[in-house]
């Protein structure tokens, strides 16, 4: 598969772009603080040899920011909002769009001074999807859920990288389609002070 150049310029762009956000932040996991972060993954596929399908490729971009607020130390509720977008390219052009919010809370185990800590987090999620081609486009609503857990290191009072892994369960409404997955990744959370 070959990456154009304009692929590998977005992807460094997105990364200066989160080092410098993550850069100017204050804060930490205290009362009365907020929690603004997320995470973001795109890929790129080709489909080749296979017998049911043409041969094309994906290109998948998913962005899920996080704004939280800590009702007391180390206890956050907040916002997931949710973006994914697949286009397929190949003899029959199409795509997939799907836009979701929900709530989530968040608990941290250890004090919120250390360097070092453990969260769990649950969210839902309520989406409206859209998918189609040139010729044919459809919208249906979406429903999921996860649960991750990890640990998270603190490079200064502010800044925290995570290293997630969880459960998340995806329902399209309309077609009855479920999918369940198991995930690992890491992200960023800036813990900014009140």
């Amino acid at each position: 598969m070959k990456i154009s150049s304009s692929k590998y310029k977005i992807a460094i762009l997105s990364i200066v772009i989160v080092v410098l956000m993550v850069s100017a932040a204050i804060g930490q996991t205290s009362k009365g603080n907020w929690l603004v972060g997320g995470s973001g993954n795109f890929y790129f596929t080709d489909l080749v040899d296979d017998p049911i399908i043409d041969e094309h490729s994906t290109t998948t971009i998913n962005l899920s920011p996080v704004i939280g607020y800590f009702l007391k130390n180390n206890f956050v509720i907040g916002l997931k909002p949710s973006f994914s977008y697949t286009g397929y390219d190949g003899d029959n052009l199409s795509y997939n769009r799907n836009y979701s919010i929900g709530p989530l809370i968040r608990y941290y185990f250890l004090p919120s001074d250390k360097e070092f800590n453990l969260f769990v987090q649950g969210d839902f999620q309520y989406g409206v999807e859209h998918s189609g081609n040139y010729i044919q486009r459809s919208s249906g609503s979406s429903t999921s859920y996860s649960f991750l857990a990890g640990p998270v290191v603190f490079l200064n009072s502010s800044v925290g990288i995570e290293f997630i892994s969880g459960y998340t369960s995806f329902r399209n409404v309309k077609f009855g389609r479920k999918n369940d997955k198991f995930q690992a990744g890491i992200g960023f959370q800036i813990h900014l002070k009140k």
